[in-house]
């Protein structure tokens, strides 16, 4: 699916498949690759415009949209970036003092 006669057959099985396929086959595979790539390739032209239009005056509200743009094209993300968050603060929340590191044996 990285090669370009790959996408392009990838692509056309996206397009002409109207069932849905069986959880955790080849095919739900190739189908969910082509469906985030384009959800990635969406998102991107959206950037893009956005970040064309960007100024003084309305970098902040363009940035909140694109934010906002974000979290709903990638639910799981946001999810993600939360629970990332909340686990550096535990590990910040433990530590004590520096931390110490010691060279492997080899």
């Amino acid at each position: 699916m990285t090669t370009s006669q790959g996408w392009i057959r990838a692509n056309i099985l996206y397009d002409s498949t109207h069932d849905a396929p069986s959880p955790g086959s080849p095919l739900e595979a190739v189908l969910a690759f082509v469906f985030t790539t384009r959800q990635r390739a969406s998102y991107l032209q959206s950037k893009l415009i956005a970040q064309a239009m960007i100024n003084e005056h309305n970098k902040d509200a363009v940035q909140g949209l694109l934010t906002q743009l974000h979290e709903y094209t990638f639910p799981d993300m946001k999810e993600e970036r939360i629970w990332r968050e909340n686990k550096a603060k535990e590990i910040l929340e433990r530590q004590q003092g520096p931390i110490a590191i010691s060279p492997l044996k080899s």
